[in-house]
């Protein structure tokens, strides 16, 4: 004869006010079988039915009969083949040889008052199930997927709740097959005698073969071959591995990354692994696998690829380099490690100031003036006081620490450059100026002012609504073209007028959108709905709201037909993003394709006031702001 024990993977139930599961799962209820075993045996002894009886009472292990997945088939069981091996050296025979089908089954279930004093043979229900697959793994191997129910159904005066596992099987392949809830894992059950999904947002599984442990991608590609360390967490590029009581961590390779260490430690922008030793931090670089700080601190505020920032328990902040030196002698409030220089903004009891890398120190402010300071992409500091009623004022300093311009500034004080000139943009009184690099306005005041290009900047008189979503509603003004010494070039009164580029400005006349020149002359009529910017010769446009986008030159032929979804200005190189039936792919000036096509997940499009890239853009990124004309940033 052969046995085995199948557990049940879903303890859900069927349940009436408050029914309560403790932490051996050792509940019953009324009604339903408790214990299910199989055989290829129809006839089986009292005395073996009691042994097997007694034994499954002691595992605590419980079946329920009425339990379903969501799609209303029965819950997957899987084999326990090291208490079937146990319960079969009770009984002298043997198990059932696990992973593969076996023909002429017979279920077993014991009788629902738990086993225990069982002499009627009529209280024994079989049945035969053929090809039944018995899974080689036990009830440890899996993994709980989410605390919410899937969903919870009514029948009659009951309800069902679902407490949804990750299910491991083996499929028609001989392929190991678990899934998290969003990704599907598996893995050739020759390599991998269980797998383990670590998180529903892992891209990773754990593989364990024979005391021995890998991980696979999504795909079955194994990362990492089992190796003799537990893993307990995985990475993009390694994961953490014990080894009795100390913890390591070891990238795919195979190569060990850092010291076993017993005491306690966690992973940090998947680089760093911090040691807590008493009193002690030790921070642990893994990518060049050497320590980089021995320190006393409460948490760490940030750490990057030179810097490292640590909160103290009184609240402030030291600040250290890659080699445990610390560069700061003051008490340091705050600080941040701004992205475009890598250089740390701090703030002190005596105010603002910089630090570099070695320690070199920039001050910005030694007389607390300024509520903040901020590092901009142009090169330039924003500076930033607090009046009454809690109103700001802007100023600007240059990355020495020398103010160019104090703080006056109603807005945060804009930059732009043409020909080798700097140039800025404030605004006071809810009017803005155009000034040069030495502090003095050269322009009239207008409602708004969009950054120059070619020569010429774009000035608005007039009512103006500015929305969220970054778009601006011109009201019955006039626009402005101005060279940068201040003067007007020409007026138009139109509903708007983007900044220059090559030559060509776009204009919206009568809700239609055309293209003048530098003298203001028209050189394509309005009537398109929408116009990217001139570049390479072309101008891709669409003449109404639910037509394609193609291309046009500026004497308004059709160079590439209209037939795209969306199509982007040409850059420099001459190349194009083009969206077309789900899909974004690359052109060049011929409409032809080049590189690789991209599957659009969710295609968004932005309408911004002024995308001065309509003006200037490089490298596929375009400069916009959205509600504050102030505020801009960059957008692909």
């Amino acid at each position: 004869m052969r046995i085995a024990i199948i557990e049940n993977c879903d303890y859900r139930c069927i349940y009436t006010g408050n029914l309560s599961i403790d932490d051996e799962y050792n509940y019953r209820l009324e009604g339903h079988c408790l214990y299910k075993f199989y055989s290829d045996c129809k006839d089986i002894s009292v005395e073996q039915y009691n042994v097997i009886a007694e034994y499954l009472c002691s595992l605590k292990r419980f079946y329920h009969e009425n339990i379903l997945h969501y799609n209303c088939i029965e819950a997957h069981k899987f084999y326990d083949i090291e208490n079937s091996q146990q319960l079969a050296k009770s009984l002298n025979c043997d198990i059932f040889e696990p992973g593969v089908y076996h023909s002429n089954i017979i279920e077993h279930k014991v009788d629902e008052s738990g086993g225990y004093g069982l002499d009627k043979t009529d209280q024994i229900i079989i049945s035969v199930i053929k090809y039944l697959k018995l899974i080689k793994m036990p009830y440890d191997a899996l993994f709980y997927r989410r605390s919410e129910p899937d969903y919870e159904a009514i029948y009659g005066s009951y309800w069902q709740g679902l407490d949804s596992w990750s299910d491991i099987v083996i499929d028609n392949d001989n392929y190991l097959c678990c899934d998290n809830g969003y990704n599907i894992f598996r893995v050739n059950a020759m390599f991998a005698d269980k797998i383990y999904v670590s998180s529903q947002w892992e891209s990773h599984a754990i593989i364990e073969l024979d005391k021995r442990w890998g991980i696979v991608d999504v795909n079955g590609k194994i990362l990492l071959k089992p190796q003799p360390y537990k893993i307990r967490e995985t990475y993009s590029d390694f994961c953490v591995i014990e080894s009795e009581e100390s913890s390591s961590c070891m990238s795919y390779d195979g190569d060990i990354l850092m010291p076993f260490t017993s005491q306690e430690f966690c992973i940090h922008y998947c680089r760093y692994a911090e040691i807590n030793y008493n009193n002690f931090k030790l921070l642990y670089d893994l990518k060049f696998q050497r320590l980089i700080l021995n320190a006393c601190y409460e948490y760490l505020d940030k750490v990057d690829k030179n810097i490292i920032i640590v909160r103290l328990s009184n609240g402030f902040v030291d600040i250290y380099n890659h080699y445990s030196l610390k560069l700061n002698s003051e008490i340091v409030k705050s600080a941040y490690i701004e992205p475009y220089t890598n250089k740390i903004v701090c703030n002190s009891s005596n105010g603002w100031f910089l630090l570099d890398g070695d320690g070199k120190k920039i001050i910005i402010d030694d007389e607390n003036r300024y509520c903040y300071i901020e590092i901009k992409k142009d090169g330039y500091i924003c500076l930033k006081q607090r009046k009454p009623n809690d109103y700001h004022i802007y100023g600007l300093a240059d990355m020495e620490g020398k103010v160019i311009f104090p703080c006056y500034s109603d807005s945060p004080i804009r930059f732009f450059q043409d020909n080798d000139n700097s140039y800025f943009i404030l605004k006071k009184y809810k009017k803005q100026y155009i000034c040069n690099k030495k502090g003095m306005i050269i322009s009239s005041k207008y409602d708004l002012i969009k950054k120059g290009q070619d020569g010429i900047c774009i000035a608005y008189n007039g009512e103006f609504s500015a929305y969220d979503d970054g778009t601006i509603i011109y009201h019955n003004g006039t626009f402005y073209a101005i060279d940068f010494n201040g003067k007007v070039i020409f007026s138009m009164e139109c509903q708007d007028l983007s900044s220059f580029r090559n030559g060509l400005s776009n204009i919206m006349l009568n809700y239609k959108y055309g293209c003048i020149n530098k003298n203001g002359e028209i050189v394509i009529a309005p009537m398109y709905d929408s116009l990217g910017g001139f570049s390479c010769g072309l101008i891709p446009a669409r003449k109404h709201k639910m037509t394609s986008w193609g291309y046009i030159d500026k004497f308004n032929n059709i160079v590439i037909p209209f037939q795209y979804d969306y199509a982007y200005t040409f850059n420099e190189n001459g190349e194009a993003y083009v969206e077309i039936d789900g899909y974004r792919k690359r052109i060049n000036t011929k409409g032809e394709y080049i590189g690789d096509e991209e599957q659009l997940q969710n295609s968004h499009h932005y309408h911004y006031d002024s995308i001065d890239d309509d003006a200037y853009i490089k490298d596929g990124i375009a400069e916009a702001f959205n509600d504050d004309p102030s505020n801009y940033w960059n957008i692909d």
